[in-house]
């Protein structure tokens, strides 16, 4: 029997603040984002991407350590210029970790 689920089902993207510019361009690419309010606090985020299976996207190293020591997926994003350069890159580094 084949499995029509992916091997690496692609995760919701959870944009911190820092990165509320990229939605847009990465819902185009096919990706499903969501955001939070700047207020939000990093621990508030980890615990909803650990509940709800949501990839982390920030600019924020601490937050990132924060992931990193709840087991939570977090992903750096340091490129910068064009936003739809930055989304590009992030589409196609992404595509690579999961595939369809």
């Amino acid at each position: 029997m084949v499995s029509s689920e992916p091997a690496h089902p692609r995760p919701t993207l959870l944009l911190d603040q820092q990165l509320y510019g990229l939605a847009d361009s990465l819902k185009l690419l096919g990706w499903t984002t969501t955001r939070r309010t700047a207020s939000t606090q990093d621990l508030v985020l980890v615990n909803e991407a650990r509940k709800e299976g949501l990839l982390i996207l920030t600019r924020d190293k601490d937050l990132v350590r924060k992931c990193e020591f709840a087991g939570v997926p977090c992903r750096l994003v340091e490129a910068s210029g064009p936003v739809g350069d930055v989304a590009r890159g992030l589409d196609k580094s992404l595509r690579e970790q999961f595939p369809l």
